[in-house]
Formats: C-alpha cells, sequence, structure tokens
C-alpha cells in the first residue's frame, strides 16, 4: 500500500470539506432563497433547472476537463475554483449559475480525487463524496431554522475563502512554473 504524502492528504481533506460545504450551499439556497423568492410551480421548475444543471451538465463540463488536462497541469484545481466562485454567485443570483457551479465542483474536485494514486481511487472518491451527501442533508436542516442565516454564511464563507488561499499558496508555492494556474504541460513532465 502506497503511503500518502502530506501535500496529497491536505489536498483530499480540503476537497472533502468544500465538498461539504459547496452541497450544503446549494442545499440551503434551494430551501432558504430559492423557496422565498419563488412559490408553486416556478420553485418546482427552478429546482429541475437547478438539478439538470448540477447533474446533466457534469458529462459537458467533465469532457472539456478531460480536453484543458491535456493541455494544463492543474485544470482540476481551476475547474474545483470557478466552481466555488459559481456556487456563490448562485446562492445570490439565479439556480442556473448554482447548478452550474456545482458541477464545476464536482468535476474539479472528482478529478483531484481520483487522479493520484491509481491503487487507492476508490477510497478516495468515497473521501471526497461523502461530505457532500452530509452537507446536503446539515444544511437543509439548517434552511429550516431561519435564526441561524447570519452565522451561517459567514461561517461558510470564511471557511470557503480559506480553504482556497490554502489551496493557493500551498499547491503553488513548490516551483516557479506552478506560480500560474494554467502552465502548458512540457512532454517531460510528470506528476508525483
Amino acid at each position: 500500500m502506497k503511503t500518502f504524502k502530506y501535500r496529497s492528504i491536505c489536498e483530499k481533506t480540503i476537497y472533502a470539506l468544500l465538498h461539504f460545504l459547496i452541497d450544503g450551499i446549494c442545499a440551503f439556497s434551494i430551501y432558504y432563497f430559492y423557496a422565498d423568492k419563488y412559490t408553486g410551480t416556478e420553485y418546482y421548475k427552478m429546482f429541475l433547472l437547478y438539478n439538470f444543471c448540477a447533474f446533466a451538465l457534469q458529462f459537458p463540463v467533465g469532457y472539456l476537463a478531460d480536453i484543458c488536462s491535456e493541455k494544463y497541469k492543474r485544470s482540476d484545481f481551476a475547474f474545483a475554483l470557478a466552481g466555488v466562485l459559481l456556487t456563490i454567485a448562485g446562492a445570490f443570483s439565479h439556480v442556473f449559475v448554482l447548478g452550474l457551479g456545482n458541477a464545476f465542483f464536482h468535476i474539479g474536485g472528482g478529478i483531484n480525487s481520483i487522479g493520484e494514486p491509481k491503487d487507492n481511487c476508490g477510497a478516495q472518491l468515497g473521501i471526497f463524496v461523502a461530505p457532500g451527501a452530509l452537507g446536503l442533508f446539515v444544511f437543509t436542516l439548517f434552511a429550516k431554522d431561519k435564526k441561524l442565516l447570519a452565522l451561517i454564511i459567514g461561517v461558510i464563507a470564511a471557511c470557503i475563502l480559506a480553504a482556497c488561499l490554502y489551496l493557493l499558496t500551498y499547491r503553488f508555492k513548490e516551483s516557479e512554473d506552478e506560480l500560474k494556474l494554467f502552465v502548458k504541460k512540457d512532454r517531460d513532465y510528470v506528476e508525483a
């Protein structure tokens, strides 16, 4: 059995925590913000639109990620970061943006989870997936208790910003080439 590097464990943990928060933000937005904004059949249409964007669009977003990963080193991080930003924007704007952010995050986080090392990808994928289900459950409950709104939003924002800052500073610290998010892959480049 391979031993995981400290960096890999940190990344997996952060992606898992972000998955908890991203799915939680989506559940909270659907059951709190959008439930107040839309009523009756309009709410159900928005709910269906969100689910279509969050799940059906994972195929085209994943295909785009495959194309990007052939040319750029860390496209998984770029897709996950785009997902975080779109999800935060979508929480306050429209369910289409919310669902698109969810799709982008799941593709970026999923690539990171199963990308390395190959012999433990099932366990790594489980570590990534499980907190998302918990986030859906917990934040759906939070959406029903409207007194916690300000606290929840503050904690979510702080956690997401802290995780993104950590990933940005820690991930790209090792070499000059990795300071750029989209650095073209060299033929000799092999990920450790």
